[in-house]
This record gives structure tokens, C-alpha cells and sequence, in this order.
């Protein structure tokens, strides 16, 4: 028997607009288009027997439309309670996946208003809002109520559930029962690390491990380990510079000072030998502070590439005097052969400035 075309008609709220394929019976199906703007494919019978009037957004509707003739209309009970029938039947709801989507559905009794008013009441407060005691069941006397925003977020599925000294509760519950020692990432590092959910929660930010607050390393003194970089520790130097510095860099003594040992090791020296004064005196100090102290400009080109100088000429100004001898006169400064490598005296000698013996892309050394 020939199947009639029906494009163009229109049944109630729904216009057909196009043949779909049928089902597995044989039974024509067709692609409709609702008053309020969704699709749905349905079968023909089912349009002209009057079963399939709209998208679902016409019971929906009818039911708010019916129950508008009370004084309660504008009121946030009944705001609630529309907006409970919307996710639960309208597919074009945003949140109708979450619901209805999930066969989550409004009690016959509470498609009523008035009905719903009389088992749940006025809302207690400003900001409750409808809350199922069991989020896989559905909206009904039993198992709703009126709940606050926080109240609603520690009864979600997503939340974790966690026993304190027993008792079960969420884990931002637990958090709050303990006045907030801890931050969450905090919480979740420490429970990652092995730690009792007890311990976690009742040991303030901070406290976890041995303070080293006053402990001295080099001429660093720490003065606060609890600053918002937590790479890194308030620290005063012994000449009273105060500086937050990479803990790493302490603890493996690549940071011993503000840059005042050097200046301190130099001074030192000056009463050793008699010799502070001269050009070669300079040479050696200067050289030794460009590959060591991480405040001069120049530090980035030496001892920010790694090139150091020689233990024996690093301890000793009179050793790198007996290897590479005075300046044999004014303009010369010290020169490496091999810019890559380091200040040792098998790749130093005194040379004019801006003259070397090798190519170098480094000026002066």
C-alpha cells in the first residue's frame, strides 16, 4: 500500500517537513518540527491519532499554564517548582540531560502546584532552593526538601566522602569541622603523601614539617619559611640584607651571601700581601666575582655559562700571581685561550685588550 506523503501538514504544534526512515516494522516515520523550536522524528499514526502533539514542551505547558490561576504564581515556591517540571519533561532544557535525561521525574501528585505548596511549604529563607535527599530518585514528598547553596554542594555525587574520627561526612565538611587549617590542594597533597586524614586536617598550613626558621646557613638567616613562593625562604644576610632566596640554592651553598663574601674575601686579602692596590690584584678580584656572584651584569657570560676559576688560584691570590706573573705593562688585562674554558693557569696569560691569541666572540675574557 502507498505511503501518503503528509510534508507540509501540520498536526497540533508539530509541522512534518521531511520523510525519515522506518522503523523496523515498516511503519513510516517523519521528521517534525515543534512550535517551540526543537525537532523530533515520530511515526505517522501516531500524528494523526493525536498521540504525538509537540516535543513534550506542550504537557509542560499545560501544566504551568493550568496552574497560574492561584495568587502564588510569582512567588519563588512557584518559580521552584516550574523549573522542576522543566528539566524533568522539556528535552530543551539545558540541564534535561541531567534529570529527565537520566529518568529522574516529578510525582503525579506535585504536577500540581497547590499540591506541591502543601507538602513542602513556604521556602525558610532567601537563597533555598529544592534538594533530593537521594539524587537517583525522584522529586516527591519523601525525599525532598528546602536546602541552602552549601548545603546542596555537600550532597552532590561528586563530592568525597571521608570517615573523621569515625563519623562519615564530605570532605569539605571535615575541612570546616577543623576551622580551615588547610587549604584543599593542600589536604589532597597530604592524603597523597600517606598522611591520617586526622593528621591532615588538624596540622595548620605550614606545620608539617621542622620549622628552619633562625637556622643559620652560611651567612644566611632564615627568617620566615612560610612566604607565598614556597621555592623560596625570607632570608637575612649578616651584613642585614634582606632577600627571599631559592631554598635549593642554600641548602647546596650556591647562595652564601647578598654578594658580600666576596667583597669581604677581597677586603681580607688586601692585609695579606701588600699587593691590594696594584692592576693584578684587580684582575684576580674582578675575575673571581664575574663567575661567582649572580648580581653582577657581567655574571650571565661566565659563571652563568659555568666557567669557574681554578680552586688553587680561587683561594689564593699569591698562587695566580706565582703562575701568570705581573702585567707586563699598562693595558694588558687577563685573557683566556679557550673563552669556553675555565680561569686555570694552562689558559691564561696577559694579553692586550681587545687582542687575543685565539679567536674569541667574549670581550675581555
Amino acid at each position: 500500500m502507498p505511503i501518503k506523503d503528509m510534508t507540509g501538514q501540520r498536526f497540533s504544534r508539530l509541522s512534518v517537513v521531511s520523510r525519515a526512515e522506518s522503523d523496523a516494522n515498516g511503519n513510516a516515520r517523519w521528521n517534525c518540527v515543534c512550535d517551540c523550536g526543537a525537532t523530533i522524528t515520530t511515526h505517522g499514526f501516531n500524528l494523526r491519532n493525536g498521540a504525538s502533539k509537540s516535543c513534550g514542551c506542550l504537557t509542560t505547558g499545560q501544566l504551568i499554564q493550568r496552574n497560574t490561576t492561584h495568587m502564588l504564581c510569582k512567588t519563588p515556591e512557584y518559580r521552584v517548582w516550574a523549573g522542576m517540571l522543566q528539566r524533568c519533561t522539556n528535552p530543551k532544557t539545558i540541564k534535561f540531560s541531567l534529570y529527565g535525561g537520566k529518568g529522574i521525574k516529578v510525582c503525579e501528585r506535585w504536577n500540581d502546584f497547590e499540591s506541591f505548596y502543601a507538602d513542602m511549604g513556604p521556602r525558610p529563607g532567601r537563597g533555598y532552593s529544592i534538594e533530593r535527599a537521594d539524587g537517583n530518585k525522584d522529586y516527591a514528598p519523601g525525599n525532598c526538601r528546602w536546602a541552602t547553596p552549601k548545603e546542596q554542594n555537600n550532597n552532590t555525587t561528586q563530592n568525597r566522602i571521608v570517615s573523621y574520627h569515625g563519623v562519615p561526612m564530605t570532605l569539605q565538611q571535615a575541612m570546616e569541622k577543623t576551622g580551615m587549617m588547610v587549604t584543599r590542594g593542600g589536604l589532597k597533597g597530604r592524603l597523597a603523601r600517606g598522611w591520617t586524614l586526622e593528621r591532615a586536617l588538624e596540622t595548620p598550613a605550614g606545620k608539617g614539617k621542622p620549622s628552619v626558621v633562625g637556622k643559620r646557613f652560611w651567612r644566611w638567616t632564615v627568617i620566615d619559611d612560610n612566604i607565598p613562593d614556597r621555592s623560596k625562604w625570607a632570608c637575612r644576610c649578616d651584613c642585614g640584607t634582606l632577600r627571599d632566596v631559592a631554598r635549593s640554592n642554600i641548602r647546596s651553598g650556591m647562595s652564601q651571601s647578598c654578594g658580600c663574601l666576596i667583597v669581604d674575601t677581597t677586603r681580607e686579602s688586601f692585609t695579606t700581601h701588600g699587593k691590594s692596590h696594584t692592576p693584578e690584584f684587580q684582575a684576580w678580584a674582578a675575575m673571581r666575582a664575574r663567575c661567582s656572584n649572580e648580581n653582577l651584569s657581567d655574571y650571565r657570560i661566565y659563571g652563568g655559562r659555568g666557567i669557574k676559576v681554578c680552586e688553587r688560584w680561587d683561594s689564593s691570590f699569591q698562587n695566580f700571581i706565582d703562575d701568570v706573573g705581573m702585567r707586563p705593562r699598562v693595558g694588558y688585562v687577563l685573557k683566556r685561550l679557550n673563552t669556553d674554558g675555565d680561569y686555570e693557569p694552562a689558559n691564561c696569560f696577559w694579553g692586550l685588550r681587545g687582542l687575543t691569541r685565539v679567536s674569541s666572540s667574549l670581550p675581555g675574557g
